[in-house]
Formats: structure tokens, C-alpha cells, sequence
């Protein structure tokens, strides 16, 4: 069965790249639909049915030789457009590029659609059956006529350039025309006044501001250029009462598009939250990036005046404890000085980001987390901040059983007593010396137990401990001496560490792979008491 014209003229358009020309081999009947950047040489011929093109593409479009007997639609917001095709019915002309539509061909009736302007221009020894600007033609519309119009109707504000020699037959329409140039017009049914000229382009400005969609943040954007255009053609209006009336709906507009950006960001910063929840493995990158997603939505809210009400306080509550636990652990250790036997010994611990357990009980960490982990979902063997508490002599580690006869930490506010002493059995006996016993573990590498360490862990049961930023806490230290301690120098050093552990799987190998947080040191001297 051959191939008819129509089929052929299509599969010509369907091969063809943008900046090709497409011609027509004999006349067809049939809507005609283009999606490319291509020229249209109708070889003299007709096309029976609407046309239409519809491209992104940047370039040059050339319609020419031959006819179209129906409607011709144009999208092509990033093309010029050059027409010598006649058309009976409209050359509707939904967007080009600003300032390219040459119209060069008798008797068609364009229809200008365009909303971001253009320059549409007539070219000599041409007429125009009729020009219509419509009301969603809302940008600067420029109609350069040096050839024949016969009727301008102008429903959104225009200016007519006509050269010397051409002419406007019909200058009529609800919007202003400010006709210019040294050539003809017929009958000007528009006013030519620059204060109503200026009061409707104000007025066109300020209603596509407000038609304006806003549904999302990119609409949101698209916003700003025409609220600046609407005030800066508002700016121009000499009429007062008019003027204020108009900038009263800019700022009504300003208060409806804030709203909805807030509200838009309100959402994205919520459900950038909610996303860190949904992450299983809180120790993977995952989470990480979640949380980084989060700030910035966050972020993004709070600079656009959003507050943190407005997102919701158990939101921002979650994305605090998010960055508590991702935080490097940091604090502040302050104190010591010689040991006072009969007293207490107090230093204090600050913290710079949260320490001790870290995350959200209930959330980040949970009796269950890890096999080690205490009822109340911690131990500083797994998750939290801790300290080691070194006894050396002349800077040579020695057991506290051979100095003390009891030697004890106490958190202030807490009923809770680190208790070593000569009796002291298991891993507590073990750290102070005590024979016997299996002492702490915290590394991979390490022995079961360090001569002269202690280890004593900020348990979250314990009160005032589990510190945020900023809190502060204060550590009792008591000892007796032994009788018949060593004679010498002693020093007493308190240090707070990081995690014993990398992950909740991995350990650091030894203690010299941890960061400390914070030291404080104590010294005391024990010597023999002459005998009477």
C-alpha cells in the first residue's frame, strides 16, 4: 500500500533533528503536532487542520511557503519565529523568545498569549488582518508595524511602534495602547494619556502577581520578578487613591505568599525529621546524611523568619537529640590539687556537647541495644564517656591497695557510690589491685585490668550525669590511707574519655587510641612518722 502524504510528512518530522527543515510533498488533511525545533517549507501546498508546535529547543523557526487552513499554536519559549505561511484561522501565539515573532505574510489574525513579552514586529509591504493582545499577555508587549494592521485590539496593555510609512487602521481594546512612531493611524478608540497607561500596566502587573501560582517553593521563587515588577510599575501611578489601593494588594499578596512558603517549609523541615526516625542503623552514613538533610531543611526554615514552634517542638526535640548523638564528645574538666584525706575532693565536669549516653532514651539507645548495656539502656562500655583514675608513684603506676584502704567516687545529687576498698571483689576488686578477681575490659587489645586504674563510667541512672550542653556536674572523691603505705610522691590523675568503643560492634584496641576530654590531678606525699 504506498504512502500517503500525511504519513509521509510525518515520518519526515518524526526523523528529523531539531534545526532541520521538514518539507510537504503534496497537500494532506489531518492535525499536525511537532515537538522539535524544525523549519516548515510547504513546498507551495496546503495543510488541512491545526498545527501545532510545541518545543523547549533554542534556536530559529522558519514557516513558510504554503498555507495552513485551521489554527497555528506556537510553545516555544526559547524560539524566534519567522512566519510567511498564510492561516485562516488564528496564529496563536502562546510564548516565544522575547522579540521574535516576524510576521511576513498577508491577511492572518494573531492572537498574542505570551506572558513573559514579546517583540512581535510586521514586516514591510505585509498586512495583518488583526492583532489581539489578550488579558494573559501580562509582559511587555512591543508590536513594531512596518507594514499594515488593520486592527489592533489590545486587552492587555501594549505599545504600538509605528515606522514611517506604515499603518494602523484600528486601534481599539479595554487596555492602554501607547501608540509611537511617524506613521499612520485610522481610528484610536484607546487613550494615549501616560497616567492611564501607567495606572493599567500597573494594574495588569499586580493581578499576575497575584494569579501568580504558589503551590511550591519553585512557584514561590518565580514570585520574586513579579512583585517587583508589579512595584515598580505601581511606583509609577500618579493617581494616590489608586496607588494605595494597588501596593494594599502587593502586600496582601507578600502576606500569601510568605504563608505558603512557611507552610512549604514547615512541611520539608518535618518530614526531613521524620526521615531520621526511619533509618534502622543509626551508626551508618545513612543516618548521618538524614540527619544533615534535616539541618538543612531546618536551616532553610529558620532563615526564611519560620520558628521553631512552627515546626513543632517534638520535631526539633528529635533533631536535637539527633545532633547530640552525632556530636563529637566534648568537656571540660576542672579541679584538683592536693589530696585531702579527711575531707572530699570535688572536681567538676562540663560538658561541650552531650556526654554520657548519648542520643534519646526510648529512640538512639534501649536496654535491648546492646547484650551489654545496663537496664537503663547504658554502660560506659559500650556507648558513653568515662573516666580512668590512675594512682602512680614518682611517675610509676602502683595498686591503690598498696596506698589505700578505701578509696571512693560519688556523683553529687546521686545515691549512687563507686566503693574500692581492701574487700572490694570482682572487676571492682580487680581494678584496685586485689588478687583473684577478673578486672575491666574496655578494649580489644588491651589486659583485663591496668596496675594503679580505676574505671568509673557516666551510667545514665546516674543523676546529673548524662549531661546535654552546657551542664555541669560535680565528682566527690574519698580515700583512706593504708597504714603502711609506701613512703614518696603520689599523684592522683583523673582522665575522661571518649567511648571505649568506635561503633556498638567495635572497640578501640587500647587506651591510647581514645581521645581524652578533660584531666585533673591530685598529688599527695606519704612519709614515716618518726617514733617517739
Amino acid at each position: 500500500m504506498p504512502t500517503t502524504n500525511a504519513q509521509q510528512f510525518e515520518a519526515d518530522l518524526k526523523a528529523a533533528k531539531n534545526g532541520d527543515t521538514v518539507s510537504l510533498k503534496g497537500n494532506i488533511t489531518k492535525n499536525i503536532v511537532i515537538n522539535k525545533l524544525v523549519n516548515l517549507d510547504l513546498n507551495g501546498k496546503k495543510i488541512t487542520g491545526n498545527v501545532t508546535i510545541n518545543t523547549p529547543a533554542k534556536g530559529t523557526i522558519n514557516l513558510k511557503n504554503g498555507s495552513i487552513d485551521g489554527n497555528l499554536t506556537v510553545e516555544a519559549p526559547q524560539a524566534t519565529v519567522n512566519n510567511e505561511l498564510t492561516v485562516t484561522g488564528n496564529i496563536n501565539i502562546n510564548n516565544v523568545a522575547f522579540g521574535t515573532w516576524n510576521e511576513k505574510a498577508n491577511g492572518n489574525k494573531l492572537v498574542v498569549n505570551d506572558p513573559d513579552g514579546i517583540k512581535l514586529t510586521v514586516a514591510p509591504g505585509k498586512t495583518v488582518a488583526t492583532i489581539t493582545v489578550a488579558p494573559e499577555a501580562v509582559g511587555e508587549v512591543t508590536i513594531t508595524n512596518n507594514g499594515t494592521i488593520e486592527k489592533v485590539d489590545a486587552q492587555a496593555s501594549v505599545e504600538l511602534v509605528n515606522n514611517a510609512g506604515a499603518t494602523t487602521n484600528l486601534v481599539t481594546g479595554t487596555a492602554p495602547v501607547d501608540v509611537k512612531g511617524e506613521g499612520t493611524v485610522g481610528d484610536n478608540n484607546n487613550t494615549t494619556d501616560p497616567a492611564v497607561i501607567a495606572l493599567e500596566a500597573a494594574k495588569t502587573a499586580v493581578k499576575a502577581y497575584e494569579d501568580a501560582p504558589i503551590t511550591t517553593l519553585e512557584e514561590i521563587a518565580n514570585t520574586n520578578s513579579l512583585r517587583a515588577t508589579a512595584e515598580i510599575k505601581v511606583s509609577a501611578v500618579a493617581d494616590g487613591v489608586a496607588k494605595q489601593e494597588l501596593t494594599s494588594r502587593i502586600e496582601v499578596q507578600n502576606g500569601k505568599v510568605q504563608a505558603a512558603k512557611e507552610d512549604l517549609l514547615i512541611y520539608a523541615a518535618q518530614t526531613a525529621i521524620n526521615k531520621i526516625a526511619e533509618v534502622q542503623d543509626i551508626y551508618s552514613d545513612e543516618y548521618k546524611s538524614a540527619v544533615h538533610a534535616a539541618n538543612t531543611a531546618t536551616d532553610a526554615a529558620r532563615t526564611a523568619g519560620v520558628q521553631d514552634t512552627q515546626i513543632g517542638e517534638e520535631f526539633v526535640a528529635m533533631l536535637d537529640a539527633a545532633n547530640d548523638f552525632l556530636a563529637p564528645v566534648s568537656a571540660t574538666l576542672s579541679g584538683g590539687g592536693v589530696f585531702n584525706f579527711e575531707g572530699v575532693n570535688t572536681f567538676n565536669v562540663t560538658a561541650n556537647s552531650k556526654i554520657g549516653a548519648k542520643g534519646t532514651e526510648g529512640v538512639h539507645f534501649a536496654g535491648q541495644e546492646w547484650a551489654s548495656s545496663n537496664a537503663q539502656g547504658f554502660s560506659y562500655t559500650t556507648d558513653g564517656a568515662f573516666y580512668t583514675i590512675e594512682l602512680t608513684k614518682d611517675n610509676t603506676p602502683v595498686e591503690f591497695n598498696t596506698v589505700f584502704d578505701t578509696f571512693a567516687l560519688q556523683t553529687q545529687g546521686s545515691a549512687n557510690i563507686q566503693d574500692y576498698s581492701q574487700a572490694s571483689t570482682g572487676r571492682t576488686g580487680a581494678d584496685f589491685g586485689n588478687a583473684g578477681h577478673t578486672g575491666t575490659k574496655l578494649y580489644s587489645a588491651s589486659p583485663w585490668n591496668e596496675v594503679g586504674t580505676l574505671y568509673y563510667g557516666i551510667h545514665s541512672n546516674i543523676a546529673g550525669v548524662n549531661f546535654t550542653n552546657g551542664a555541669t556536674a560535680a565528682i566527690d572523691i574519698t580515700g583512706t590511707l593504708k597504714s603502711d603505705a609506701t613512703d614518696g610522691s603520689y599523684k592522683i590523675t583523673v582522665t575522661m574519655y571518649e567511648s571505649a568503643r568506635v561503633t556498638k560492634d567495635l572497640k578501640h584496641a587500647n587506651k591510647d587510641s581514645l581521645k581524652p576530654l578533660g584531666t585533673v590531678n591530685y598529688t599527695f606525699t606519704v612519709s614515716a612518722v618518726p617514733a617517739p
